[in-house]
């Protein structure tokens, strides 16, 4: 538990670290959070295989009208799955928020002090959506689109990576409304902006390794150990992995993200003397009210120079990084073939 007087710009690994040690310390807290809203969406991801695995519906919507009807039926389940984890998101990010500033909250505590901004947040995630959406059919335009695709696909990845996580963060604790949230959450990503994208491609590989990675290990193991062709019991199995691993790893994500949104305001808002400030003033003081006590910004809304040459940087370096990794498994595949084939 950390008090209000230690607030202090971190690096990233003191980051990291205070991020662990407050999820360690508020393991079961933190889980029954999470688990509330991921047990609702996993159960329609469990339902989505058991519908569209099943011969009945399979033979209804036979031929090639099956893909687009199942397309259709994940997209919406993926959806409302989405929405649902919003929810948990919003109370989760409450209740690291507290716990950080020094106060104390229990799991129906922390949904009860989001009140309506898990609305608020499913808002701007639908909005922001739409605007990656809008930017990425803006890229297919003959001349100016194809000549913005290449900063436009590292906004892109900056936006989703750094900005879209920031959002819950601001509405939450600072009540902002869905559209000034994403202005928000843009303004302070962007003004440490290599440090940020950094971190958050950090806790991106991290994610890959302990979700990603063991879901798809577990559908090799459940493959071998039950000797089945029973698609249904496999891909509900592997459902039930996925859910588990996320509940265990989503909330050290949202710690992270919501001591790097504390942190960025420390560096760049003075947020810690403006607490100490209150404190010294009141005897007991009302976090969320200094929290959401933020500074009108002056920066311009939309992006610089400098940041367009930025973004074009992150669209080069996964260019080369997607062509090295293709080149090493093309390598690494004429190399095992061409020891099996002396065999």
């Amino acid at each position: 538990m950390t008090a209000v007087s230690s607030l202090k710009p971190l690096s990233m690994g003191q980051l990291l670290d205070r991020a662990i040690r407050l999820y360690r310390n508020n393991f079961l807290l933190f889980i029954g959070i999470v688990t509330l809203t991921q047990i609702p969406a996993s159960a329609f991801a469990v339902l989505l295989v058991i519908v569209t695995t099943n011969p009945a519906f399979i033979e209804t919507f036979s031929g090639e009208l099956f893909p687009l009807v199942a397309g259709l039926v994940a997209f919406v389940v993926g959806i409302v799955s989405a929405l649902i984890t919003q929810i948990g998101t919003a109370a989760l990010t409450r209740a690291i928020a507290d716990i950080y500033l020094g106060e104390t909250i229990g799991i129906l505590e922390a949904y009860r002090k989001i009140g309506n901004s898990w609305l608020t947040l499913i808002g701007a995630t639908i909005l922001s959506g739409i605007m990656m959406a809008a930017l990425f059919i803006f890229f297919f335009i003959p001349c100016i689109g194809w000549a913005a695709a290449i900063p436009g696909f590292g906004l892109i990845m900056f936006f989703t990576l750094a900005v879209i996580p920031l959002i819950a963060p601001v509405i939450v604790l600072e009540g902002k409304r869905a559209a000034s949230a994403i202005s928000r959450a843009w303004n302070l990503a962007r003004q440490r902006f290599w440090w940020v994208f950094g971190f958050v491609i950090i806790l991106t590989i991290f994610a890959q390794l302990v979700v990603t990675g063991p879901v798809a290990l577990s559908q090799i193991a459940l493959l071998s150990i039950l000797n089945t062709t029973n698609q249904t019991l496999i891909a509900v199995l592997q459902q039930l992995v996925s859910f588990l691993l996320s509940i265990i790893y989503l909330p050290i994500q949202l710690t992270c993200i919501t001591l790097l949104y504390f942190d960025t305001r420390v560096r760049l808002e003075g947020f810690d003397l403006a607490l100490l400030a209150a404190s010294s003033e009141d005897i007991e003081v009302d976090m969320a009210s200094v929290a959401a006590d933020t500074p009108v910004s002056r920066i311009p809304w939309g992006p610089t120079g400098k940041e367009l040459g930025y973004f074009t940087l992150i669209s080069v370096g996964f260019a080369v990084f997607v062509v090295a990794v293709v080149g090493i498994i093309a390598v690494l595949g004429l190399t095992i073939g061409s020891a099996l084939g002396g065999l």
